[in-house]
């Protein structure tokens, strides 16, 4: 498929008047432009010498990212209120934080835009997560009342759903509000505080969410996800686990 970029080249074919002494402003007096089609044929002008600098680091890259670290067995995509690729970046979020510290990881949130592509059934690879997950986002662990997390169902179910691990809730189609809510499959006690896996970016309100900007605490693991992406998927393959995940009915709408 060829892509275009429309460059506006300026060029400035007369001046009324150049900076001097006199100190009078310059004027453009016309301007032309030109649609320069950026496509393949680009390629006859690319720097060959630059290209072969850069090729055993471009090698040592794609080596890297190629490496195959599990297997899924079916296609996978992001979309609300929850599907199969939705449902696992939430789980692959909580999973491995709660296992650590089960009694500071009551669910996980993760925005379904922040998910960039769609997996294919076939080998997942490091680059497969590079691609899901592009950003430098930190796993962080919030500490949020009770309270706060019934807004911030509301607020995920105002959007139609979000990602979600640890938690249920259904939303009324008439009006787009959260019911019967539950973490761990228990009504929130809005007296309670529960912890929240979630990512730095997530953890100022973004995509939304801004009860999330409402933690009591914010810790911050030091973990990036995408890291614990691939280090949950290496686990899945030692175990011989695919990834995979279904819908589950975590998130559902009522009309």
């Amino acid at each position: 498929m060829r892509h275009t970029l429309s460059l506006i080249l300026t060029a400035v074919t007369a001046l009324a008047m150049v900076v001097s002494c006199t100190h009078k402003p310059a004027k453009v007096s016309s301007i032309d432009t030109e649609m320069i089609v950026i496509d393949s044929s680009f390629n006859a002008v690319q720097d060959s010498d630059y290209i072969a600098s850069i090729r055993p680091l471009k090698d040592s890259m794609d080596c890297l990212l190629n490496e195959v670290i599990g297997y899924a067995p079916e296609p996978m995509s992001a979309r609300a209120p929850e599907s199969p690729l939705l449902n696992w970046a939430a789980d692959a979020l909580l999973f491995p934080v709660r296992v650590q510290q089960p009694d500071r990881a009551d669910f996980a949130v993760v925005n379904v835009g922040g998910l960039r592509c769609s997996w294919p059934a076939g080998d997942i690879t490091v680059r497969s997560v590079f691609e899901l997950m592009p950003f430098e986002n930190q796993v962080v662990v919030l500490t949020l009342s009770g309270e706060n997390v019934e807004l911030l169902a509301n607020q995920m179910a105002a959007q139609g759903g979000q990602g979600v691990s640890g938690m249920t809730f259904v939303i009324n189609g008439s009006d787009m509000t959260a019911h019967d809510i539950r973490v761990q499959g228990k009504p929130v006690e809005r007296d309670r505080d529960y912890f929240v896996v979630t990512s730095d970016y997530l953890s100022g309100g973004a995509d939304g969410m801004g009860a999330l900007a409402l933690f009591k605490d914010r810790v911050y693991t030091g973990n990036k996800i995408r890291a614990q992406y691939i280090d949950y998927i290496k686990t899945l393959t030692v175990n011989n686990q695919p990834v995979a995940a279904v819908c589950d009915g975590r998130v559902r709408v009522r009309e």
